[in-house]
C-alpha cells in the first residue's frame, strides 16, 4: 500500500487534473483483473457442469 500512497502523493503534485487521470487507471486496471477472474471463474464452472464424454469403444461400428 504505500507505494500506492507514494505514486499518488507524486501524481497530487501536478494537480487535481493528473490525479483524476491516475485514479481512472487504477480503477480500470482493478476492473480488468476482476473481469478476467470472473471470466475464469465462468469458464471452469460451465466445463465442470457438462457431461463427460464416453470413452471411444474399441469395436468398429460398419
Amino acid at each position: 500500500m504505500s507505494l500506492s500512497f507514494t505514486i499518488a502523493r507524486r501524481e497530487l503534485r501536478g494537480g487535481l487534473r493528473g490525479f483524476r487521470v491516475f485514479l481512472a487507471c487504477l480503477a480500470l486496471g482493478v476492473a480488468a483483473i476482476a473481469a478476467v477472474g470472473t471470466l475464469r471463474t465462468g469458464i471452469r464452472q460451465g466445463l465442470s457442469d457438462q457431461p463427460q464424454p464416453d470413452a471411444p469403444s474399441s469395436r468398429r461400428r460398419r
